[in-house]
């Protein structure tokens, strides 16, 4: 959980992994270790042989853009703003709910897919912390906490599905 909290960058000193450092004469920063250190666990809900691609997958997911999905209807929707996931997420749109990217049904949509997609390597249990994030994300836009709250409880979901997984 502390770990999702880093990822999303809302937790306190969170920002000293957008600090760059030089190593070997090349510049780099160190914002991509949370959501590594996030991924592992995941490598556990599959064969040992699979472990490397299920945190691999998990991992690319997390680095898929949450922004598209992060206003929550509440009306700073950025149209120019993508990501890699937001083409398919419009095409499972057009196709069920028809809403608006600017609405709140299209950024549970949003999260859910992205989430599902994360914990997939849980097998069926991957819905669990899909679930548990579109509602962690829904309680923090009508509850106005911390957005370090959110992600901790997204966190909390995906380390429900992996329990679930590995037990």
């Amino acid at each position: 959980m502390i770990a999702a909290g880093y990822a999303g960058g809302s937790l306190p000193r969170s920002d000293i992994l957008d600090k760059e450092i030089t190593v070997f004469g090349k510049k780099i920063n160190f914002t991509w270790v949370p959501e590594l250190l996030f991924a592992i666990p995941f490598g556990f809900c599959v064969p040992w042989y699979a472990s490397i691609f299920a945190i691999a997958w998990s991992y690319l997911w997390m680095q898929s853009a949450t922004a598209p999905a992060l206003h929550w209807g509440k009306g700073w929707y950025n149209a120019k703003r993508t990501s890699t996931l937001k083409p398919f997420i419009d095409l499972v749109n057009k196709y069920t709910l028809k809403a608006d990217p600017s609405t709140a049904a299209y950024c549970r949509l949003y999260m859910g897919i992205k989430w599902l997609l994360i914990c997939l390597p849980c097998g069926i249990y991957a819905p669990v912390g899909a679930l548990v994030a579109v509602l962690a994300y829904e309680g923090g836009a009508r509850f106005e906490w911390p957005h370090g709250v959110t992600e901790a409880l997204t966190g909390f979901g995906a380390a429900v599905a992996i329990i679930l997984a590995v037990s």
